[in-house]
């Protein structure tokens, strides 16, 4: 079988990257397929022109795995110490009790400079930070656990068919995981308590038609292996995987 091409191969250690400078290019971040941080940093360059479009103007929490899928993975949303030409905006958080400054993506350089800390997953906010009340879609989570994948289809294309009755658009994404996010657009039209309220209904209503599978307690404990139809995404800050 043909080893995947490894990034130390080819280049550099350190080297600049438009504005950025990309380091330990030669680490490796997936160790079962020898792919590196190097081979990170040139997916998100091939693929800035794809992403950057969902990223613009939103506030983005980073989850940075500095030695890899195998090493501590951290969470990073308030972002101090960075070059002068990253953009950052400051959002008063209640539970921090004081501002946050969350990193804004808009570019490629900016996309690189994600990549280069580390962070596989990029989790951006589902409004912008020029209108930070009114998401611009909101979101079913269907969040398996010990299920098969079959029943997160069903309970799919239930939600579809709940949202079509409701003359409503709706597009499937793949999750951070192993489930799957509905979304709805709402052209920042609605505050996160009113998507929150609409999410809610769609989810009991879901739980309704199919109880043995789904539910929508929060609790992993009390879930009994079933999809947990999530409509707690919709709360200003919360964020999911690009």
């Amino acid at each position: 079988e043909e080893k995947p091409k490894v990034y130390s191969q080819k280049k550099e250690e350190h080297i600049m990257r438009g504005k950025v400078e990309v380091t330990n290019l030669k680490k490796v971040y997936w160790p079962d397929d020898g792919y590196t941080k190097g081979d990170l940093i040139d997916y998100y360059d091939s693929m800035s022109n794809y992403i950057l479009p969902y990223l613009k103007d939103r506030p983005i929490s980073l989850n940075r795995f500095p030695n890899g899928i195998e090493g501590e993975n951290f969470f990073q949303k308030d972002l101090l110490h960075k070059p002068d030409w990253v953009k950052t905006v400051p959002l008063f958080s209640e539970h921090d009790n004081g501002d946050i400054h969350w990193l804004i993506c808009n570019n490629k350089d900016s996309l690189i400079y994600l990549a280069n800390l580390g962070s596989i997953e990029i989790n951006p906010w589902n409004s912008r930070y020029t209108n930070p009340d009114h998401p611009d879609y909101l979101i079913i989570d269907l969040d398996p656990e010990g299920i098969s994948f079959k029943e997160v289809i069903k309970t799919a294309k239930l939600v579809k068919n709940i949202l079509d009755d409701a003359d409503t658009d709706s597009f499937l994404k793949t999750s951070g995981k192993t489930g799957l996010h509905i979304l709805v657009p709402l052209k920042a039209k609605y505050t996160y308590e009113q998507a929150k309220q609409f999410a809610q209904i769609v989810a009991n209503k879901v739980f309704a038609e199919l109880p043995e599978t789904t539910s929508v307690v929060r609790d992993p404990k009390k879930r009994e292996h079933k999809i947990y139809i999530d409509f707690l995404q919709n709360r200003k800050g919360q964020t999911i995987a690009a």
